[in-house]
């Protein structure tokens, strides 16, 4: 089952206990720049090179793609730029080797601005899916979480760290090598449709269709019989709403993708006629919570 939409992503507003979406109103991202110079992407002009130093330039190649490139002569590496996305949110970010890197909803890169001859280092927090480009000198590439460091030379895969007890890194093509930051263990090399779970400092390593488990970056939900409580987190996340599993228990399962850029009262419309039975609600503290009936 397919539902879709031309709305686009945004925040919503939620009125009394039980009710759903009301309001949806445009949401955006940030890039913030070493000179202090901050960014709305969505701001920009489609196809027209913005200065932000004078070794470095932005171009907005199409609606949610940024694109960082070098310009000058004698560049020097720089301290790191960062963008955060916000809820119902992504964004791809081309960095100034070329890399790729599409970021989740409420997630973080830190990035430098432009990379030095030597190791290429990045910071995620949250959801983040690389396509890493192969420099001439085969130069490494290094994501760091706070639970763990991938290195890979050139390759496409994706991390997910919004929860600190149990990280997700899966590989789409090439080969990464997963290091948890507790030295007792030891690093662990993931191939292609393997993800690799880190708990407690250690790492499980299972088989995955890979294609389906990234369809986040093209912008689906997509549930497939058994994960539909998993994907009900990632819509809680998607829209900055607290996952209720009281009545987990009596979740039927659901076979469907939906399209992330509908409204969230058409979400829980859909999901509702599909029998995955939910509402939105704000609890006695004001936190607005996704619930399973």
């Amino acid at each position: 089952l397919l539902f879709s939409s031309n709305n686009s992503g945004g925040q919503f507003k939620i009125g009394e206990r039980g009710s759903n979406l009301l309001v949806y109103a445009p949401q955006r991202a940030v890039l913030t720049f070493s000179n202090g110079t901050e960014i709305n992407p969505d701001t920009l002009t489609p196809n027209k090179n913005v200065v932000i130093s004078e070794n470095l330039l932005i171009n907005k190649k199409a609606a949610g793609i940024v694109e960082l490139k070098t310009i000058g002569k004698g560049l020097k590496p720089v301290i790191n730029g960062t963008i955060q996305t916000f809820q119902a949110t992504k964004y791809t970010l081309v960095l100034t080797d070329g890399t790729k890197v599409y970021l989740n909803a409420n997630s973080q890169l830190t990035f430098p601005e432009i990379f030095s001859k030597t190791d290429r280092v990045v910071n995620l927090k949250g959801e983040g899916y690389f396509e890493v480009t192969k420099t001439s000198k085969h130069t490494k590439f290094f994501v760091k979480t706070n639970e763990q460091v991938v290195k890979v030379l050139g390759t496409k895969f994706n991390i997910k760290s919004y929860n600190k007890t149990s990280v997700q890194t899966i590989l789409l093509e090439g080969s990464v090598s997963i290091s948890p930051a507790d030295k007792f263990f030891h690093s662990v090399i993931i191939k292609p449709n393997q993800q690799a779970i880190l708990k407690n400092n250690g790492v499980q390593i299972s088989k995955i269709e890979a294609s389906k488990a990234l369809a986040w970056k093209d912008g689906f939900f997509v549930f497939n019989g058994d994960n539909t409580l998993d994907m009900l987190s990632e819509i809680a996340r998607w829209y900055s709403l607290e996952l209720d599993t009281v009545n987990a228990g009596h979740l039927k399962e659901y076979y469907g993708k939906i399209p992330s850029n509908v409204n969230l009262g058409q979400l829980i419309e859909l999901l509702n006629y599909s029998g995955v039975h939910v509402k939105v609600y704000k609890d006695d503290l004001g936190k607005r919570k996704l619930f399973i009936l």
